[in-house]
């Protein structure tokens, strides 16, 4: 029995157990325009497990050169419990040489067969099969409504996120042949320039003011990058001189602007001293304050760019939130934010805010990177540590962690993190770059009026992601100032590790731009991570444009540069390699066919021998 919805089809086979063959086809199903079906091994291939397998139905009567990459999975049901089903998936590119993908041991042949496995129900088993085409290479099936679209978009970029899949389709509608001079067909470096295009569509689409020279700059390399790996850039090129233009309209209406304050204070202050010339000055109160919203039990003590807050009688506090006193760093106002019974979880709820955000101007930004600390009393090793990088603005003036300690282990007697019913945190906080400043951020050096009580916006999520705990939506993690997916960190780390100045010139701060370098950078490395006989001329011509452009924006890419090399030369060993082989191929092939009729001669000889070389017998003679 068969069923088919969407992109996925259900396979369940009948008498199961009984089956007699070693391997068993589904019917064919259509999913993406294209015809499928599943193998199964009911026995094993080989092996003591089941195994399963995605095939191309009509893989015999397609035309030569077809290819489909296909990103699919396959599950075994478990019809007791969802939770215990077998899944696994893969992305592959099927061909006229590999037209069926799959796992030789999906599930044990024992597991499988047990009474009370769940997997067999009625000597049924039950498969779904889950099927997404992304790309298709020398077929052309007009059964697929949404093919044409497919290959639309995703012909010269084979994996764009989903993320990225609306902003790609866009750019191939409004500028359809930008990229129709492209060479290489090396996916890495593809991602890569897709990713530099993006980088720079973002950085372009702030606010001018924001934009530094070396932003402009570095911009203009990455232009210059994508041109020469064969984009029509023309259009993008337009756009950031129509930005510099905008961002030098706006410096000279700013500089005329504090010009015409300036005369308008000196006005004011001019017509307020003729009115009232006995008024002595002072500075506005401030409206923010409301001491029964502070712990006035913490003991605050500052050192640089870190903060001590101790909270004494933590367990009999009541408050459902409580406040830091307002501190400087950096010469900004901040707040520790705790929730000594959590945030609507059984954790400690901890967040840094802005302490003066209500009086800043419309439009101020602090991108920070912080950390914060529960320290363990009796071991530094068991405390809890966690850091981010993040922007805050009026939409978001306090960030943190929803999640930072279990209640329990909180409160727990010999834990450490309550000693004489103390608790001590430690905030340590990195101002990276402010936009919109306000007029007490620079030089200040009073301490920070105790803010008014707001409403909290809870941005943790409880993940073990970082990011995801600091605020919904990110998928990024910090790592020596650069943002970087989840998935790209340890690689990023590592590199760091093995060359730590290799970004040490970089002189922007723009964070679109400052990722776009690091997928630069790890598509090159991915690229010469792949065998050498695979990597074409234009690859090299481009990834050595990539090595280029991230010297030309300030990297140290010496070792990258060496790698190249290396693996160009591999390049060639192979290719002289094989060329060499099949010669001796040729006259392997000239020599055996020689000592096979020399073998035909000596066995031909060897019969007339042995013909020859036979006694007469009496009968013969007489």
């Amino acid at each position: 029995m068969v069923s088919e919805a969407g992109n996925k089809f259900i396979w369940v086979i009948k008498d199961f157990s009984s089956l007699q063959s070693w391997r068993i086809y589904s019917d064919e199903f259509l999913i993406g325009g294209f015809k499928w079906c599943l193998i199964a091994y009911p026995k094993g291939s080989k092996v003591d497990c089941l195994s399963l397998y995605l095939g191309v139905a009509d893989h015999e009567s397609l035309p030569l050169g077809w290819r489909r990459n296909t990103k699919f999975s396959l599950k075994v049901v478990n019809q007791f419990s969802d939770k215990s089903s077998i899944l696994r998936e893969a992305t592959e590119l099927f061909d006229q040489k590999t037209p069926s993908f799959g796992f030789t041991k999906i599930l044990p042949l024992a597991k499988l067969h047990a009474n009370d496995g769940g997997f067999l129900v009625n000597d049924e088993l039950k498969i779904v099969a889950e099927i997404n085409v992304l790309q298709v290479i020398g077929e052309s099936n007009d059964e697929s409504e949404g093919s044409q679209e497919a290959n639309l978009y995703f012909m010269f970029f084979l994996y764009v996120f989903h993320s990225q899949v609306a902003y790609v389709r866009c750019i191939f509608e409004k500028h359809p042949n930008f990229a129709s001079k492209r060479r290489s067909n090396n996916q890495h470096l593809k991602s890569t320039y897709i990713n530099v295009l993006l980088g720079l569509i973002e950085t372009l689409c702030q606010l001018p003011e924001k934009l530094s020279d070396d932003d402009f700059d570095e911009a203009s390399a990455a232009v210059s990058y994508l041109t020469q790996v064969g984009f029509k850039m023309d259009w993008l090129e337009e756009k950031l001189e129509e930005v510099k233009e905008k961002k030098m309209k706006v410096y000279t209406g700013k500089t005329q602007l504090e010009h015409m304050e300036e005369e308008f204070k000196v006005g004011l202050d001019i017509k307020s001293e003729t009115r009232n010339p006995n008024r002595t000055r002072t500075e506005k109160p401030d409206s923010l304050s409301d001491p029964k919203l502070w712990n006035l039990s913490a003991m605050v003590n500052e050192a640089d760019n870190k903060l001590t807050w101790v909270i004494k009688d933590f367990s009999s506090l009541q408050s459902q939130r409580i406040y830091s006193d307002g501190f400087l760093i950096g010469g900004y106002k901040w707040c520790l934010i705790a929730y000594p019974k959590g945030a609507k979880v059984d954790f400690l709820s901890l967040y840094l805010g802005v302490a003066d955000h209500e009086t800043l101007p419309l439009g101020w930004r602090r991108n920070i990177s912080f950390s914060l600390q529960v320290v363990n009393q009796f071991s530094e090793k068991s405390s809890i540590l966690r850091e981010a990088t993040e922007w805050f603005d009026q939409k978001t003036p306090f960030l943190g962690f929803l999640k930072i300690l279990p209640l329990t282990k909180l409160h727990s007697k010999d834990g450490g993190f309550l000693v004489n019913g103390e608790l001590k945190i430690v905030a340590e906080v990195d101002v990276l770059e402010v936009t919109v400043q306000s007029d007490a951020s620079e030089g200040s050096q009073e301490a920070a009026q105790p803010m008014k009580k707001t409403k909290m916006t809870d941005y943790g999520t409880g993940s073990s992601d970082l990011h995801q705990e600091t605020q919904v939506g990110k998928e990024t993690i910090d790592v020596n100032g650069f943002q970087v997916s989840t998935s790209q960190v340890a690689y990023v780390r590592c590199i760091f590790e093995k060359h730590p100045d290799f970004a040490s010139k970089i002189r922007s701060n723009n964070q679109h731009l400052k990722s776009t370098y690091m997928n630069v950078l790890l598509g090159l490395v991915e690229t010469l991570c792949q065998l050498p006989e695979k990597l074409s001329d234009d690859d090299f011509g481009e990834a050595s444009a990539a090595v280029s452009y991230l010297t030309q924006v300030g990297f140290k890419v010496d070792w990258l540069e060496e790698k190249l090399e290396e693996v160009q030369e591999k390049k060639t060993k192979v290719n002289t390699g094989k060329a060499q082989l099949q010669h001796m191929e040729e006259e392997f092939k000239v020599l055996n066919k020689k000592c096979l009729e020399l073998k035909d001669l000596v066995e031909k000889q060897n019969a007339d021998v042995t013909a020859a070389n036979v006694a007469l017998s009496f009968d013969d003679v007489v």
